[in-house]
C-alpha cells in the first residue's frame, strides 16, 4: 500500500431500529455505498447477545429472539471519515459507534464498472412516452420527430404494452412518403400534424392506426430484473432500447443505451477514487483491442451531392479527413437533411464536406474504454472517431461496442 491511513468503524445496535422507515443497517449499507469512496461496509447478525437494560436476545428454539443484536463494521480511508461519521451519528438511535485506525496491507477491488446488485429501476428512464393502438400514423410520427428517437412504445389503456412502432414500421408498413422535402422540413422543426395528410402517407394508409403497422413480438425487460441480464439482451439482439414493465406487465420505463452506459460511468468514477487510495483495480481494456466500426473516410473537398450519395448507399456517416488522414469532423445523415429541401438543390452543388461537417474529438488507441465512456455519456455522443500514434484515423468507436464490452460474458 502507499501509507494510505484507514479507519475501521464499528456499529453496534440492532435489527428493530430504523431510520426514516428502514431498518438502520440497510440506511447504513446504502449510505456508504453512496459515498462513492474507496470504503466497503459488512453486517454480521449475532447468534446470541444481550442490551444494557439486561434483555437476553438467543437463537435457541424454546426463547427465539427476533430482535437480535447487530454490528455493522465500515473500513475507509482516513479523509474520507469526516464525511460518513456525522451522518451515521444521526443515524444511530440506538447503539454504539467506536472508531479506531487500522494498518492496511492489502486492499484490491475486482468489481466491473457495472454493480452485479444494480436494478433496471436503478437507471431506466420512468415515465415513456407511448401512443394508443388507436392513434393515427401521423400522430405517431409526429411523436417520434418531438421525441427524436426511432421507435415508441403502443399501450392500451391499462397501460399494458401491447406492441412498438418504428420508423422502419411507419415507412415499410404505412409506406411513409420520405420524400426530400418531407425530411427537411421535418428536420428542421416542422410538425408531423401541419403538414397536409396527403404529403405524409398514401390514400391506402390515412385511416390506419398505430395497431395496423406496430410490431407486437418485443423484446422486453423487468423493473427488478438486473442490468446484466439487459446488457445480454440488448447486446444479443443489437438493441437501443428496451420497454420496462412491473409485475402486472405495465409499462413503467424504458431502458436505453445511454442509461446503462451512464451507469456504467459512474462505476468508473467510483474506480477512479479508488485509485486515489492506491487501490488496485482492474486493468482497462485499450480502445485498440475494440471492434471499431469502418466508417468511409472523405477529403475535405469532396462534392456534398458525393458525400450524399455515400451516405445513402453506404453508411449514416463519414469521417473528413485531411492528406494525412488526420479527422477533422464528422458528417451525419441528419447534417445532410436540411439539404434535401428542393429549394436548395443548386446550393448542393457549391457546398464541400469541409462546408458540412461538425468538427468533433478524437481518442486515441492507447487510451482506455473508461476514457471514451466517460467523454460520450458527458456529451451525449453515440460516435467516436479513433486515432493511431501518429494520429491518423483508423476506425470509430460505437455505443454498441461499448455495451458489448460491459456484457458479463465479455
Amino acid at each position: 500500500m502507499n501509507g494510505t491511513t484507514y479507519m475501521i468503524i464499528e456499529i453496534f445496535t440492532r435489527e428493530e431500529v430504523r431510520w426514516h422507515g428502514s431498518p438502520l443497517y440497510d440506511a447504513v449499507v446504502r449510505l456508504v455505498a453512496d459515498q462513492k469512496s474507496a470504503a466497503r461496509c459488512v453486517v454480521t447478525r449475532a447468534v446470541a447477545g444481550c442490551f444494557e437494560n439486561g434483555e437476553v436476545a438467543s437463537h435457541r428454539i424454546i426463547d427465539i429472539s427476533y430482535d437480535m443484536p447487530l454490528k455493522i463494521e465500515i473500513i475507509l480511508p482516513l479523509a474520507e471519515l469526516e464525511r460518513v461519521l456525522p451522518k451515521l451519528e444521526e443515524m444511530v438511535t440506538d447503539g454504539i459507534i467506536m472508531v479506531k485506525e487500522s494498518e492496511i496491507r492489502l486492499h484490491r477491488t475486482g468489481g466491473g464498472l457495472l454493480p452485479r446488485s444494480l436494478r433496471i429501476r436503478d437507471v431506466m428512464t420512468s415515465s415513456p412516452v407511448s401512443v394508443r393502438p388507436t392513434d393515427s400514423l401521423r400522430d405517431v410520427l409526429g411523436v417520434l420527430v418531438r421525441a427524436d428517437f426511432d421507435a415508441v412504445p403502443v399501450t392500451d389503456v391499462s397501460g399494458r404494452l401491447v406492441g412498438m412502432v418504428s420508423q422502419a414500421d411507419l415507412i415499410e408498413k404505412g409506406h411513409l412518403h420520405t420524400t426530400p422535402g418531407i425530411l427537411a422540413a421535418l428536420w428542421q422543426g416542422a410538425e408531423a400534424e401541419m403538414l397536409p395528410p396527403d404529403e405524409l402517407f398514401p390514400a391506402e394508409a390515412r385511416s390506419a392506426a398505430a395497431q395496423d403497422v406496430m410490431s407486437p413480438r418485443v423484446e422486453t425487460i423487468g423493473v427488478d430484473d438486473k442490468i446484466a441480464d439487459a446488457v445480454k439482451t440488448m447486446t444479443r439482439a443489437n438493441l437501443k432500447r428496451m420497454p420496462v414493465l412491473d409485475k402486472d406487465k405495465r409499462l413503467v420505463g424504458m431502458l436505453s443505451r445511454i442509461d446503462i452506459l451512464r451507469a456504467a460511468s459512474v462505476g468508473s468514477s467510483h474506480r477512479q477514487v479508488c485509485e486515489t487510495y492506491g487501490v488496485a483495480v482492474p486493468g482497462s481494456i485499450p480502445i485498440g483491442q475494440a471492434c471499431l466500426l469502418d466508417v468511409p473516410a472523405v477529403s475535405p473537398g469532396t462534392p456534398a451531392r458525393q458525400v450524399l450519395g455515400l451516405i445513402d448507399q453506404e453508411a449514416r456517416r463519414v469521417v473528413v479527413v485531411d492528406e494525412g488522414r488526420v479527422p477533422l469532423g464528422m458528417i451525419s445523415d441528419r447534417d445532410l437533411l436540411p439539404l434535401l429541401d428542393p429549394k436548395h438543390k443548386q446550393r448542393i452543388d457549391e457546398l464541400s464536406a469541409a462546408d458540412l461537417m461538425r468538427t468533433v474529438p478524437t481518442i486515441g488507441q492507447d487510451s482506455t474504454i473508461e476514457d471514451a465512456l466517460s467523454w460520450m455519456v458527458e456529451h451525449r455522443r453515440q460516435r467516436l472517431p479513433v486515432v493511431n500514434e501518429d494520429g491518423r484515423y483508423v476506425g470509430v468507436l460505437s455505443r454498441e461496442e461499448l455495451l458489448r464490452i460491459l456484457s458479463p460474458e465479455q
